[in-house]
């Protein structure tokens, strides 16, 4: 199990858990993202994070904008381990 912490848009310390009991988090703007945001340059479903096996995927959901891991741009559907 592990604790993704972010800053909400109301400038507070926010934290998701993700692991076997919950092995999928959205990042995005739509209500049902568990990470969420309005700013304008995240895509509705922006990115997804998985849990499996023991491991952990970044995945970009074929966002405009792109979501970067260690400071590269992930392509559309490509995930990073």
């Amino acid at each position: 199990m592990a604790k993704i912490c972010y800053y909400g848009d109301d400038d507070e310390l926010h934290d998701v858990q993700i692991g076997p009991n919950q092995p999928v988090v959205f990042v995005g703007r739509q209500s049902t993202c568990q990470i969420r945001t309005a700013g304008q340059s995240v895509s509705r479903q922006h990115a997804r994070i998985t849990w499996q096996e023991g491991r952990f995927y970044l995945m970009d959901l074929g966002s405009s904008n792109g979501t970067f891991y260690l400071g590269r741009r992930l392509g559309a559907k490509e995930a990073a381990e």
